[in-house]
């Protein structure tokens, strides 16, 4: 079996899977990248790999404790898969929707709340795509909160 846990990002491979009781694989697809700001593609929306191809050239491997993201030139992100303080983390309303793969049209199911996964994992994700696509990368003012989030 192959997992994503991270929406367009390398999968991992899984001798067996557990499926949740909504009868999904557990840890399939439970994060994504988004532009918080719409600096770059749409606001708040799961990024797939047709907008920003660079994802997949992101790995993912999980512990048993962690999810762990590794890029080329860059340290290991360890993400915790039970955060220890989930009241602290920061609430993001991300777009449920996208462009269409079938017609030139495009559809939307609404807004989810989700839960950033912190500043640290921003950053390392902001750095990372801004570090590949220079051209694109808007300036940003200090102390300002990076253009990408993991939720």
């Amino acid at each position: 079996f192959f997992v994503y846990p991270v929406k367009a990002c390398r999968g991992v491979f899984l001798e067996s899977a557990e499926l949740t009781t909504e009868g999904t694989l557990k840890f399939d697809r439970e994060w994504c990248i988004l532009d918080l700001r719409g600096d770059r593609y749409p606001a708040r929306q799961a990024l797939s790999q047709r907008n920003c191809p660079l994802l997949a050239s992101i790995r993912t491997s999980l512990t048993s404790t962690h999810l762990v993201l590794e890029a080329e030139g860059r340290d290991p992100l360890m993400v915790p898969l039970a955060p220890a303080e989930p009241v602290a983390r920061k609430v993001v309303q991300v777009e449920c929707g996208g462009a269409s793969t079938t017609s030139a049209g495009s559809w939307h199911l609404g807004v989810m709340e989700s839960w950033s996964e912190g500043d640290l994992a921003s950053e390392w994700i902001s750095e990372y795509l801004n570090s590949l696509d220079p051209k694109s990368r808007k300036a940003q003012k200090p102390g300002q909160i990076p253009t990408f989030l993991l939720v």
